[in-house]
C-alpha cells in the first residue's frame, strides 16, 4: 500500500530485519515513485488527489531524507557489531553492465566504500575498503545473482572465504583493516 506520505512509512528497515528484500524493494520504488516530481526535481507531500498533484509542501526534506536513507540501506546496513554489504540492492543493478559502488559512505564504523561488479554470468566481485575508525565484529556481504544463481564458492584475496550461508546468498567475514576483494563463483 501508499500512504499520502508514502516514504515517511517505517515499513523499510522491517522488512530488511525479516530478510523480505523483494517486500523491501517494492516499497523503496513505490514510494519513491509516488512523491517524486520530476519538473521540480523533488518529493513533494501528499498526492492527492492523484499521484500527478500534491496538496501540500513543494519540497519535502523528511520524504527525501528517508528515501536517501532506504536507497543507503540496499548498499549498507549496521546491526550492533555486525556490517551488512549489499543486503538489500536489487539483482538487476548487481548484473547491470557498470556494476553498483558505494564510495566513502558514512558508517557507525567509520566511512568505507563498495562495489560489486558481474565479469561473467557465473562470477561477482566485490571490492570494499572496510571502515577503520572501528572494526565490526563481522561483515556479512550478499551476493543477489540477477537470475537467482547459487553460490558454489567464495574467495577474499584468492582465498577461500570464511562462513558462507547460501540459501541467504551471503558470506560473513571477520572484520579487516585493509582493503580487500571478495569472489563470489555461482553453480552454472
Amino acid at each position: 500500500g501508499i500512504s499520502m506520505q508514502p516514504n515517511l512509512t517505517y515499513t523499510f528497515p522491517a522488512y530488511l530485519l525479516r530478510d523480505q528484500i523483494e517486500h523491501f524493494l517494492r516499497a523503496f520504488f513505490n514510494g519513491f515513485a509516488a512523491c517524486f516530481q520530476r519538473d521540480i526535481r523533488a518529493c513533494s507531500e501528499h498526492q492527492l488527489p492523484t499521484l500527478a498533484e500534491w496538496a501540500g509542501g513543494h519540497f519535502k526534506t523528511s520524504d527525501e531524507a528517508m528515501a536517501a536513507m532506504n536507497l543507503r540501506l540496499m548498499f549498507i546496513q549496521e546491526d550492533g557489531d555486525r556490517l551488512y554489504l549489499g543486503r538489500g540492492l536489487p539483482r538487476a543493478w548487481v548484473g547491470s553492465k557498470c556494476g553498483v559502488a558505494l564510495r566513502r559512505a558514512a558508517t557507525y564504523f567509520g566511512p568505507m566504500s563498495l562495489s560489486l561488479q558481474m565479469p561473467e554470468p557465473q562470477r561477482i566481485i566485490a571490492e570494499i575498503d572496510p571502515p577503520r575508525r572501528h572494526s565490526p565484529r563481522e561483515i556479512v556481504l550478499r551476493f543477489r545473482h540477477p537470475q537467482k544463481a547459487i553460490l558454489e564458492k567464495v574467495l577474499v584475496n584468492g582465498q577461500p572465504a570464511g562462513k558462507i550461508e547460501a540459501d541467504k546468498e551471503w558470506v560473513i567475514l571477520p572484520a579487516r583493516a585493509e582493503p580487500f576483494q571478495v569472489e563470489a563463483i555461482f553453480f552454472a
